[in-house]
């Protein structure tokens, strides 16, 4: 499955749609003047040192830099550190989340963690407006995980924006040249 937010609808609607404590917590991050949020981040290095070592924290392995190639990163910085980004997929008229990630595994400070977690929602709110800005029609949040118990929270930052559950299909292109290969192997 993958939850779809129509960008087609006004800003207030979006956010409308998302639940009142992620809609105060949105709100929370306006009126803190330590947040700073980048549309289109180019800092590549500082974005994926993050992505690198939050994957790792979780005994995951990081995809490569050139996962970045064509994709818009949306960062968070409190006091000019970054905190938060997402990276998503342009694929025009959608922007498809690819990866969300933070410092919340490096602290077990609640303050602030909780100042990650409200820039971390903030950025699904900048990546709404920026593809209404642009002529976007969907952003989709990228794959959820219902079944999988240790996937919840998760489900549940993805759910707590609103938008349409649908399911999800990944195509796989085989040149013939791979695909003889196949064959041959069955053989």
């Amino acid at each position: 499955k993958t939850i779809i937010v129509d960008l087609q609808r006004d800003m207030d609607e979006i956010l409308k749609e998302c639940n009142p404590s992620t809609r105060n917590e949105i709100r929370h991050t306006l009126q803190t003047p330590s947040l700073s949020f980048v549309i289109d981040d180019k800092n590549y290095g500082i974005v994926y040192d993050l992505y690198r070592s939050f994957e790792i924290a979780q005994h995951r392995r990081p995809l490569k830099k050139d996962m970045f190639l064509g994709c818009k990163v949306f960062s968070a910085y409190l006091d000019d550190v970054l905190v938060s980004s997402i990276i998503c997929y342009d694929v025009y008229p959608c922007l498809r989340s690819r990866a969300n990630f933070s410092k919340r595994l490096e602290t077990n400070d609640k303050v602030y963690n909780r100042l990650i977690s409200r820039s971390s929602k903030r950025l699904i709110y900048e990546i709404c407006k920026y593809g209404k800005e642009h002529g976007y029609k969907l952003f989709d949040q990228g794959a959820v995980n219902f079944a999988d118990s240790a996937k919840k929270g998760i489900a549940e930052f993805k759910m707590s924006f609103g938008g349409t559950v649908v399911d999800e299909y990944t195509y796989t292109y085989c040149s013939p040249f791979v695909r003889a290969l196949k064959k041959l192997r069955l053989l």
